[in-house]
């Protein structure tokens, strides 16, 4: 590409603003023929693979909290009252995810995604051994500072991977297959979720097994207490030392990974390299001309994403079924609980988006899915309050699964893919990093919300009323989804006659909100209540043609 006038003007060329034809035609070239380069490609499993490992190993070291937490207030806080320490962990978590959310996806728009694609992997493997060796024992008092000083670490780790996995797999996929590779990269958080508890679970049971904990009557009979304490100790460890594993196995692939080819020629102004790459991925084309044809442009703006926070389970059950009966059986029910009512019905969910992923809006699903799940977490709610503790209650095991399966069908997903699409490539890292920042900020409020109702009430229904405002936080987002955001894909007619979804390419969408504007998009709730307006007052082609 040609040479631009100063390094400020070529870092920001990515964003051409609501008129790319301002491109001399040289670089229209390069940039046309790159786009054809990888729209002649479909599913990529090398790129997937990437992505999927880490985003996978991620997922088990963010959820593994809900496995390992009733373990480590068993041997280091027994004590009815002890409630805030699973706050803090999760708190300082989620709060290093959103700095690794925010400072990696700038930095990745900075120095280039592969530069530091496998520095947040390190961050986790360094921190994963950190955590499993918090503490010299379980007598250790110095246990919870250490332990929540490496899930911050952790957390960090974990943020980054959001932004970079969404942005790299955006670049490196073809137009056609976009949707369905970052869906499917973003499907490896429940399996992550799932993956714990299973891991939880064979390890509770390899335990008892080997060490008789049920025989020994852990948190009844204090005669076999420090050897209790002991075996337990070394649950927590080894299923949060798993996490290890997969870490390293992803860190491996990352180094064969190059820089996504629009970063290289939008942002770095190296056509060569860019060509170079993308064929070093996808192979070269066979006899490909000099310049290649490219769809129309649509384009726009922003986003805010709602990911999901680690979920709390009561303390008090925890207190009455763990300390005070020693039945070591609730872990081993909670663990099938959780996989029956969360994991499944979200590994569920997120597979039917990947297989709908082409052939349903976007932004409009967006909109609905936020919608219906406002709906289903006020009827989950009312729920709760009306068949607590008696033989109706099984209904809120199938609402809760309800709600999950439409989280990952739709929102949670959602709000995964489009800070991927529809950014200018100089600032797309950025923006999904804000994005999901955003969502990590809102899984803190939810977190303090749900800490103070459940200090607050002791009512067996208190769950209910966690339902309702959620509720009304998730019908909020529908409005902003509804009105700010743009259409990645357009509707056109197919050689059959057929209306069908096409989807928008990254240049398109990088054009920017009066791009959109230019082509027919209404965008904020001002203009969409003005174009109301305006269309209930001009007349309809009827009244047009009456006498």
């Amino acid at each position: 590409m040609s040479a631009l006038p100063d390094p400020l003007a070529r870092r920001n060329r990515g964003f051409l603003g609501s008129d790319s034809s301002a491109l001399p035609p040289r670089d229209d070239q390069d940039r046309r023929q790159l786009r054809y380069e990888l729209d002649l490609n479909s599913w990529n499993l090398r790129i997937w693979g990437v992505a999927a490992s880490g985003f996978l190993t991620d997922s088990y070291n963010l959820f593994s909290t809900n496995v390992i937490l009733a373990s480590i207030a068993f041997v280091y806080w027994p004590s009815h009252g002890s409630r805030w320490q699973g706050l803090l962990i999760n708190f300082f978590t989620l709060l290093g995810s959103v700095i690794g959310q925010l400072l990696f996806g700038f930095l990745a728009d900075f120095y280039g995604r592969t530069r530091l694609y496998g520095i947040e992997l390190v961050l986790v493997i360094v921190s994963t051994i950190g955590v499993a060796t918090s503490s010299y024992g379980f007598d250790d008092m110095s246990f919870l500072g250490l332990f929540i000083w490496w899930r911050f670490v952790m957390g960090i780790g974990i943020g980054a991977e959001y932004p970079l996995s969404a942005v790299i797999t955006s670049e490196w996929s073809s137009t056609q297959s976009r949707g369905t590779m970052i869906s499917s990269t973003f499907m490896m958080q429940p399996i992550g979720q799932a993956l714990a508890q299973l891991v939880g679970l064979w390890v509770l049971v390899g335990r008892e097994q080997s060490a008789g904990l049920q025989e020994m009557q852990c948190g009844l009979d204090m005669k076999f207490d420090r050897e209790c304490r002991r075996t337990v100790d070394g649950i927590w460890r080894i299923v949060i030392g798993s996490g290890a594993v997969p870490a390293l196995l992803a860190i491996i692939f990352r180094f064969f990974l190059f820089d996504c080819g629009l970063y290289s020629l939008e942002v770095r102004n190296k056509p060569g390299i860019a060509l170079r790459n993308t064929q070093r991925v996808y192979g070269a084309p066979p006899g490909a001309p000099a310049g290649y044809p490219m769809a129309a442009a649509d384009g726009m703006h922003t986003t805010n994403s709602a990911q999901p926070m680690p979920i709390q389970f009561s303390k008090e059950d925890l207190h009455k079924y763990f300390i005070e009966d020693g039945n070591w059986y609730y872990l081993l029910e909670q663990a099938k609980q959780y996989l029956l009512t969360v994991s499944l019905a979200s590994i569920a969910g997120s597979a039917c988006f990947v297989i709908f992923a082409n052939r349903i809006p976007r932004r409009l699903w967006l909109t609905i899915s936020f919608f219906v799940l406002a709906i289903l977490f006020v009827i989950t709610g009312c729920v709760y309050y009306g068949v607590n503790r008696t033989e109706g209650a099984p209904a809120t095991i199938v609402f809760v699964a309800l709600c999950h399966f439409m989280f990952n069908f739709g929102a949670n997903t959602l709000t995964f893919i489009i800070p991927a699409e529809i950014f200018p490539t100089c600032y797309r890292c950025t923006c999904h990093g804000i994005s999901a920042a955003a969502g990590k900020l809102g899984s803190i409020v939810a977190l303090l919300v749900v800490y103070g109702i459940n200090s607050s009430y002791t009512a067996a229904n208190r769950q209910g009323l966690i339902f309702l405002l959620f509720g009304s936080f998730v019908a909020i987002g529908a409005v902003f989804s509804w009105a700010y955001l743009p259409d990645s894909q357009r509707w056109t007619i197919d050689e059959d006659g057929r209306r069908v979804l096409e989807q928008k390419t990254l240049e398109e969408l990088g054009e920017g909100r009066e791009r959109a504007r230019q082509l027919g998009e209404v965008i904020t709730v001002k203009d969409k209540w003005h174009d109301l307006k305006r269309r209930r007052s001009s007349p309809t082609p009827s009244q047009a043609t009456d006498p």
